[in-house]
């Protein structure tokens, strides 16, 4: 047994912060014992773009190194030995290559458990000395912190020791300078097995130790980590072996997820090398860099930092770790008002995976692991070496502080004004990029708030004053007295070291939880404000502390970054933390009640007033609802799918972590921390998610219908008497059961509903349905000329219906109250929801194209339905309405009925049905449905031969799966299908009107001469002439030529997406043929998407990327004025955001200057020379240039 000597510190620790204290009685970051980071030194990008590895780095391990290992020591120490070097072996299963290995919820203990120390499955001794034995020693039996005051450990209490523990355990200087490799920040979920007597020793209640001190849920083993290679091993070790694996760095984490009572604990804080990285560049980046390694804490790494003239981003509290919990939870920070979350800044993780390789993660490599390791939590994806994150160059930063409340002069109502007044400035403060950390306290009904600090970045000290000075005139309006000390300061680090105090140590029981508050909530003069103020009154006046911040993480202040954060996050302007104290000595029951009664009073009041929104997992309640929603929101279950695709071995769990719900710990205190076992949960929590009006959890949300379908066949119905039988069932010369729109039989047979239809001479025998219904059956039955095949073209469709039929398209009072009748659904989707949402132009020809499609099947028929009602419900903001349940109900029985059969399960309908559910699984937030939805039809799709396939025979299906699945989305990720050769000639001859707009393109100018690609500017070729040709069809009527061309328009998109810019000797500007790469693609999705109310994800994803290529080409100076006028004009009418399009027009407006345009004539000619330009650009362009003309103060004329 030996105790290691590492510096940890509990200086954040939730009950300190929840402790009034005085601002001079703190203790600042200078006063900390000195340390610095080791090795502080430089790096340079490897040529292949990698980052060379830190020297514990160097000292990996690979699957042919550990087989020579085992053979060395088995000739060293003997053949019977060889049992224990196979403990170490690498998984046969490589997690980064292999995605569809199953999930084992086996575990190797008795009753389903992870093995526990006892357990014939736990750990020989003799395995623990090999573990030893391969790790150099470093292997830790450990003890707690103060079994020096206990004598069942040493036989005696060491009387001097363990008054050095009592007197200094909420000493900050003491608790700093230990070298511990199991203690917690939070010792109520280890189990309070042993503390210093003086704080805790109780022999009654839920924590009864009987004057013992015990291991509680502290883990068993440690490994003291100096090379990744005692990682691996430790991994190894840990999944062969079947016994729970945690993580330790630093231990801040409010929930104690560092813990684990019958655990190997991995400790990762001595990996503390540094590194300054002068210029790094990826796809996504290009500047300087900092890589650390996973033991850095925030003030090392600040002070290390500084010296370059740069800052980054860190916690709050400077003992914790940016590259640990922190930043893998998200991490905000002091600098999160004017940069964003700590997640934003990661550009590459070194990581051990469950299978036991070191993996990179990053944009270019494991990319899907990457994006999980920015946001979804620690100790869930893998064991995070080192980290390398983008910094900034260092800004002069305004700090004040102040402190007011209750006195002789003040009354509590005065002061809950002033309170009530700085919740009001929120939107002032969030706005303006302040971040506010500050404390609320009741204390025997004196009420004190104590800012430390409002910190102001990149602000002088008037811009900082000019932005409070609102809230200090209305609190002294209100007669409370506020004075602030302001400091400035030249930089971060000392404006970090001179304004945030280090709380002070409390080791007591105190429960916490958080949330956060979107900018609704803080909009003075509406009930929501007013309700959200009388929520954290009442938590005062109870006796809870507050602590709140005020800052705005935005997406846009992150640099718009592809992480797993919870939207939450982005959306929110405050903060707040609240708890309440426990007593431990009470019994385990009363304790659990007090908890339920907090998560379910004040805290359920809290998530009421911000439905939607969430909290942040590193600092939140052990015990909160729906966490997987409230952590992650509509990101978990992509979350989920990474972590089942990573660690399908369930080796590492974290309380309320990613999967965590199908585990458990069960506590011997009956108290929810981790002190016991950890078994699988045999009723699982699942996710559901908040954004809808339900949040019961459908069963929507369990329903996996490609993993199994019933075996059971479908039970017979009997059938009714038929007096007048469908043509169908009359050919066939069975009974008919007259069910509408398909009789059984008909539905069995898979027969279309155009042949289940009846003789107009019969038609009072039917069942009464609306005049307009029937009419409408009527026009699109078998005399329409529908072909019932499954890949029939649309070349015999008419265009338009027979004489004397009920047009689809006739109007129909708008005023009527939303119904749902088929003919009410039916006419709100041709003549509403289509005008929005179609995916090509709500033209009279394209869409009756689509209407015969759909009626020519019941299940799409049936989806077309159920899309028409949510959009109802969607419109009317009242939630989904039983009548559409009951119609998804009744579309997935239809769906069920149909992947039974191996013919109908593939037909276009099936195909196009099970797209559009996937839509409304994603507009519904069900992420877990939806994958399940489209892993169904990718399988469906392979079996057709690609989609590829299914275009050459059908167009309008093939775009419409397309559309749904990669632009409706924004998620084209999600369906990794290849879409074949688009090289191929069109199938269809172009008129003389055609063939000249497609051949016309003498005034384009050749991109070739700008330095872009050959492949670019064939794709841009391409793009000018498809295009050109779509509108051109539409304008003419062509239906038939607009679908195929517009089905090579989607391909060129998917091409230019997909294409890697080349990098040739001949390439003068690579940033140019990146940006018209991306241009291109949103030129070509904007008019599509004008018909959406809200833009996609993709969009946004991409106006981003356009951004930061033009950034670089703007910062090269680039020469190429026309081309750029182009770039930013696409730029600037596809920005949703008003920063966005402000960035691009001011840009414009340059350009438009040094080109000498002084007229939109003048504009217009330079964008039709550059590509295709046409109506609706024009309206687009038009508008952009009279903000470009406003920027000007120039006069033009109109198009």
């Amino acid at each position: 047994m030996r105790l290691a000597t590492v510096p940890f510190c509990l200086a954040s620790l939730a009950t300190a912060r929840f402790t009034p204290h005085s601002t001079s009685e703190t203790v600042h970051l200078e006063k900390l014992d000195t340390r610095q980071a080791h090795n502080l030194g430089t790096l340079e990008q490897n040529a292949d773009g990698s980052m060379p590895p830190f020297n514990y780095e160097k000292l990996h391990l690979t699957s042919a190194e550990v087989r020579a290992l085992q053979k060395k020591l088995s000739r060293t120490f003997g053949r019977k030995w060889s049992h224990y070097w196979n403990l170490f072996s690498f998984s046969p299963i490589d997690v980064t290559q292999d995605h569809n290995s199953p999930v084992d919820y086996t575990l190797a203990g008795p009753d389903n458990c992870k093995p526990f120390p006892g357990d014939a499955a736990w750990p020989s001794f003799w395995e623990w000395q090999a573990l030893n034995l391969v790790t150099s020693g470093a292997l830790i039996k450990p003890v707690p912190q103060a079994h020096v005051c206990y004598s069942n450990n040493t036989g005696s209490v060491d009387e001097t020791a363990c008054e050095t523990v009592s007197e200094n355990w909420h000493g900050q200087y003491w608790q700093n300078s230990q070298d511990d490799p199991i203690e917690m920040l939070s010792p109520l979920y280890q189990g309070m097995s042993c503390q210093p007597p003086s704080e805790f020793n109780s022999t009654v209640g839920a924590f009864d130790n009987e004057g013992l001190c015990t291991q509680g849920g502290y883990p068993s083993y440690v490994v003291d980590v100096r090379t990744v290679a005692q990682m691996q091993l430790a991994i190894n070790f840990a999944r062969n072996k079947g016994i729970r694996l945690v993580v330790k760095n630093t231990g801040h984490d409010f929930s104690g997820k560092s813990g684990g009572a019958g655990s190997l604990s991995l400790w990762t804080h001595h990996l503390k090398e540094t590194a300054f990285v002068k210029h790094y560049k990826s796809a996504n980046y290009s500047g300087p860099a900092f890589k650390a390694g996973a033991g850095i804490q925030g003030f090392e790494i600040y002070k290390a930092i500084s010296s370059y003239g740069l800052t980054t981003l860190g916690g709050e509290c400077p003992t914790v770790s940016p590259t640990g919990g922190w930043i893998m939870g998200g991490g905000h920070a002091p600098a999160s008002g004017i940069w964003g979350m700590g997640a934003d800044h990661a550009l590459a993780f070194e990581v051990v995976t469950a299978d036991g390789r070191l993996v990179t993660a990053s944009n270019d490599h494991n990319p899907d692991l990457f994006w999980a390791l920015r946001g979804g939590g620690g100790l869930t994806f893998g064991v995070v070496s080192s980290v390398l994150f983008r910094v900034h160059e260092d800004v002069p930063v305004i700090s004040a502080s102040w402190t007011f409340g209750t006195s002789a002069n003040v009354t509590k109502e005065a002061v809950y004004a002033g309170l009530k007044s700085w919740f009001a400035f929120f939107p002032r403060g969030a706005d303006n990029e302040i971040y506010a950390y500050f404390n609320i306290f009741n204390v025997a009904g004196s009420v004190t708030l104590t800012m430390a600090p409002f910190f102001a970045m990149n602000k002088t000290l008037t811009q900082a004053q000019e932005i409070l000075q609102p809230w200090l005139d209305d609190v002294k309006s209100l007669g409370v007295p506020v004075e602030p000390e302001w400091q400035s300061f030249d930089g971060f680090y000392p404006a970090y070291n001179g304004s945030f105090p280090v709380e002070d140590v409390i080791n007591s029981g105190v429960v916490t939880a958080s949330r956060l508050f979107p900018r609704e909530n803080f909009m003075n003069g509406t009930q929501l404000f007013e309700d959200t103020f009388d929520s954290i009154t009442d938590n005062l006046d109870a006796g809870m502390a507050v602590i709140g911040y005020n800052m705005a993480p935005t997406l846009e202040r992150g640099g718009y970054q592809n992480t797993s954060v919870s939207q939450a996050w982005r959306d929110s302007i405050g903060y707040m933390i609240t708890g309440v104290v426990t007593n431990m000595s009470m019994p385990a029951d009363y304790l659990v009640e007090q908890r339920r009664n907090f998560t379910n009073g004040p805290m359920q009041r809290w998530r009421e007033l911000t439905p939607g929104s969430g909290a942040y997992l590193n600092e939140a309640d052990r015990m909160e609802p729906n966490f997987q929603y409230s952590f992650w929101g509509t990101k978990y279950p992509s979350l989920l799918r990474v972590k089942q695709h990573y660690d399908p071995f369930n080796l590492f769990y974290a309380t309320t972590g990613v999967a965590s719900e199908f585990f458990e710990v069960r506590s011997i205190d009956n108290n929810p921390d981790e002190n016991g076992r950890l078994c699988v949960n045999p009723d699982p929590k699942l996710y559901y998610p908040e954004s809808s009006s339900s949040s019961t959890g459908d069963t929507m949300n369990e329903m996996e219908f490609w993993a199994a379908v019933p075996e059971q066949p479908i039970p017979r119905r009997a059938h009714k008497k038929s007096r007048a039988g469908c043509r169908a069932c009359k050919a066939r010369k069975v009974k008919c059961d007259e069910r509408r729109p398909l009789c059984l039989n008909c539905e069995r047979h898979f027969t279309n509903i155009s042949a289940c239809d009846y003789d107009e001479k019969e038609a009072t025998l039917r069942p009464k349905c609306s005049a307009a219904s029937r009419q409408v059956g009527i026009a699109f039955s078998e005399s329409s000329g529908l072909s019932n095949k499954p890949n029939a073209t649309y070349s015999q469709i008419p265009q338009a219906v027979a004489p004397g039929r009920l047009d689809p398209f006739d109007a129909r009072s708008e005023s009527q109250a939303p119904d749902y009748t088929v003919d009410s659904l039916m006419h709100h989707y041709l003549h509403n929801f289509a005008a929005r949402c179609f995916p090509f132009y709500a033209t009279r020809q394209l869409v009756t194209m689509w209407w015969h499609f759909v009626r020519a099947d019941k299940l799409l028929f049936h989806v077309m339905l159920l899309v028409s009602g949510l959009d109802q419900d969607a419109l009317r903001r009242s939630g989904q309405s039983i009548e559409t349940r009951q119609m998804q109900d009744r579309c997935l029985n239809l769906l069920s009925t149909h992947i039974r059969d191996p013919i109908a399960s593939t037909t276009d309908h099936t195909l196009v049905a099970i797209a559009s559910l996937a839509a409304v699984e994603h507009g519904r937030a069900d992420m877990r449905a939806l994958h399940s939805h489209l892993a169904g039809l990718k399988n469906l799709i392979k079996m057709r031969g690609g989609l590829e396939a299914i275009r050459s025979t059908n167009p309008l299906a093939a775009n419409v799966i397309y559309w749904y699945t990669v632009v409706s989305m924004g998620e084209p990720q999600l369906l990794d299908i290849s879409f074949g050769d688009f090289n191929r000639p069109l199938h269809w001859q172009s008129s003389d009107r055609h063939a000249k707009v497609l051949t016309h393109n003498a005034a384009w100018t050749d991109l070739r001469d700008y330095g872009v690609d050959t492949e670019v500017t064939l794709l841009l070729s391409k793009v000018q002439g498809y295009s050109i040709g779509f509108m051109a069809a539409l304008d003419h009527g062509s239906s038939k030529e607009a679908l195929q061309l517009l089905s090579r328009v989607c391909s060129i998109v998917d091409e230019l997406l997909q294409q890697q810019t080349t990098r040739g000797s001949d390439l003068r500007e690579p940033g140019l043929a990146q940006s018209c790469r991306i241009a291109s693609c949103l030129h070509l999705f904007t008019p599509m998407s004008g018909y959406f109310p809200d833009p996609t994800l993709m969009l946004h994803a991409l106006v981003r990327d356009l951004k930061a290529s033009l950034t670089r080409l703007l910062h090269a100076k680039s020469s190429h004025a026309h081309l750029l006028l182009w770039l930013l004009a696409v730029g600037g009418v596809t920005a949703h955001s008003m920063p966005e399009r402000s960035w691009f027009v001011g840009h414009l407006s340059v350009i438009v200057t040094d080109l000498n345009i002084r007229t939109w004539e003048d504009m217009r000619g330079h964008l039709v020379a550059l590509a295709l330009h046409d109506k609706f650009c024009d309206i687009n362009s038009f508008a952009l240039w009279q903000e470009v003309e406003q920027k000007l103060d120039m006069t033009t004329q109109g198009p």
